[in-house]
């Protein structure tokens, strides 16, 4: 009776069982989030208070940079533009105690920033990409006519928080979009333990060869050929 060779075990069963659990891993996967500040909010910031985690069950959270963060106000606040959808959109204004801008966080990597900035004058817009390591990765600058909105985007993965400041004291920011990153746990493949199995079952083979060899040799050197 013949045996299979540890190389026939392996071409013949481990190679498809380990080619059938690299297939069903999981690769990363993203879902898009737009949010477009409509709160049914008031026209000015003294009846308002700054955003900062209204959206976190969203996975996103807003703090002032140079100040308070900006706060959601009605597009009939003499911004000298309108809300880019609905009414609604984030405001700033230094005068009224805001900062230049806002940090945006995320709770989960993100990628595919995008955010609609503009006011009544022709400003320039920055925003600013950083790792989770708090390493710049990316940046882009905008600078719409008046009255016009710009679209700040970043294309970057692994976003951890982005930094948006303006060159105007006034401005809004209206219709952020990003892609959250997630990886979905994996179910160990049924063919990952008849992979482990064959494994043992070569190195057994291996050790008995090794063994059977070794006997063999010895045989041959305790035992001179018979003479002719």
């Amino acid at each position: 009776m013949r045996f299979a060779t540890p190389k026939e075990i392996f071409t013949r069963v481990l190679t498809p069982a380990l080619a059938f659990a690299c297939l069903t891993c999981a690769a990363p996967s993203s879902f898009a989030t737009t949010i477009d500040f409509e709160t049914g909010a008031p026209c000015c910031f003294v009846d308002t208070t700054p955003l900062t985690t209204l959206y976190s069950g969203l996975g996103v959270t807003f703090s002032g940079i140079g100040g308070p963060p900006g706060s959601i106000l009605d597009q009939s606040g003499g911004f000298g533009i309108n809300a880019r959808s609905g009414v609604d959109f984030l405001a700033f204004n230094t005068e009224f105690g805001t900062g230049t801008g806002d940090q945006i966080s995320f709770s989960s990597p993100t990628s595919n920033f995008v955010l609609y900035v503009g006011d009544g004058t022709s400003a320039s817009y920055t925003a600013t990409a950083y790792n989770t390591l708090s390493q710049q990765i990316g940046t882009t600058t905008v600078t719409p006519a008046g009255g016009v909105y710009g679209e700040l985007s970043l294309g970057f993965s692994d976003i951890a928080y982005v930094n948006v400041t303006s060159a105007n004291g006034v401005w809004v920011a209206d219709d952020l979009s990003f892609n959250t990153i997630t990886t979905t746990a994996t179910p160990l493949p049924a063919a990952l333990p008849l992979f482990a199995g064959g494994l043992g079952v070569i190195g057994l083979m291996g050790r008995r060869r090794t063994r059977k060899n070794a006997v063999a040799i010895a045989a041959s050197i305790l035992m001179p050929p018979s003479p002719v």
